[in-house]
């Protein structure tokens, strides 16, 4: 079943959307992660703490040979 076009991030929607310093550091630093392992399978744990992203750790390939990266 398709998303509902309200669930759909358009480039009009994620326009005004400003990152906090946490936010940017954590994206940057995932997308640094991504272009070193290009192939590799990623999970993210995120920890909000009152509605504000606080860190990421960045899970590299699969159990049980998982590393993990702070974000």
């Amino acid at each position: 079943m398709p998303d509902p076009e309200g669930n759909n991030l358009t480039p009009e929607r994620v326009a005004s959307i400003i990152l906090t310093e946490d936010e940017t550091r954590f994206i940057t630093n995932l997308r640094i992660q991504a272009k070193r392992n290009p192939y590799a399978k990623l999970a993210v744990l995120i920890q909000v703490h009152d509605g504000e992203v606080q860190y990421g750790t960045l899970c590299l390939g699969a159990a049980p040979d998982t590393s993990t990266i702070r974000l």
